[in-house]
């Protein structure tokens, strides 16, 4: 498989073909795209939100069972594995690393339309939602249900309650949900990148309940008031919405 990036979104309603000017090794030494060939390009859109060095994302599509993972390429390190039967995987390990394409555990694609998608306080990544359930609760579901995390503003940590789904509601329209360069806001919540090394998950009241550290793939659970994601100034919307985001306590 060759990889194109586009620098722009490519039409639903347009076929779009790439040809080589030269020939194009690819990892198996024995397979060459000789210079002149002419091929159709599928449009796919990878599984993972990027934050600073950071990604959340699905990884492993031939897996059983469906991962959403925290990595870095600091050191090519993954802290935490969310599965689809509701546990939880800790690091450091090396597998199910979102910036690790070539590998059978890597980031996976979807085929069929963009498969991130913000909503009302709430952003899906293919089969799995981070969602404010509440102005003091944040939770990571699958799709069927299962509830692998749950962060409280008290900047504690919980998991495996299902009655926190983020799929009890739809989606919904984008509501105070967006994607910037250093940080993932949802309503109360920020996902925030401080410094090359760390990853915070902190509420808008001042405490984190997370940290994730790039540099040996370990969890620093909270609460605690330090490394807090709302020290990073406001950025520009790249994907998502702002709107609702000035009222002080969001609710879903």
């Amino acid at each position: 498989t060759l990889q194109l990036a586009l620098s722009s979104k490519p039409s639903s309603e347009v076929s779009y073909q790439v040809s080589t000017v030269g020939d194009v090794p690819t990892k198996d030494p024995l397979e060459i795209v000789p210079a002149g060939s002419v091929h159709d390009l599928t449009v796919a859109s990878w599984d993972y939100l990027q934050i600073g060095n950071w990604r959340l994302g699905r990884t492993c599509e031939l897996c059983d069972n469906s991962h959403f993972s925290i990595s870095s390429d600091t050191s090519m390190l993954t802290s935490q594995i969310f599965q689809n039967t509701g546990t939880l995987h800790p690091g450091p390990r090396s597998d199910y690393n979102g910036f690790d394409v070539g590998a059978y555990t890597g980031p996976t694609y979807s085929l069929s339309g963009d498969s991130v998608q913000f909503g009302n306080l709430a952003v899906q990544v293919r089969d799995w939602r981070i969602r404010q359930i509440n102005s003091d609760h944040l939770s990571v579901t699958h799709e069927n249900g299962n509830v692998s995390r749950i962060y409280r503003s008290d900047g504690t940590l919980h998991g495996r309650v299902n009655s926190f789904s983020g799929y009890a509601a739809p989606l919904g329209e984008p509501k105070c949900a967006y994607l910037a360069k250093s940080y993932l806001q949802i309503g109360d919540w920020r996902i925030g990148a401080l410094g090359i090394y760390h990853l915070a998950v902190s509420h808008r009241d001042g405490k984190t309940s997370a940290v994730y550290r790039g540099t040996d793939g370990t969890i620093h659970p909270g609460p605690r008031t330090d490394w807090n994601a709302w020290t990073i100034p406001e950025e520009l919307v790249i994907m998502g919405s702002k709107e609702g985001c000035e009222t002080s306590s969001l609710l879903a």
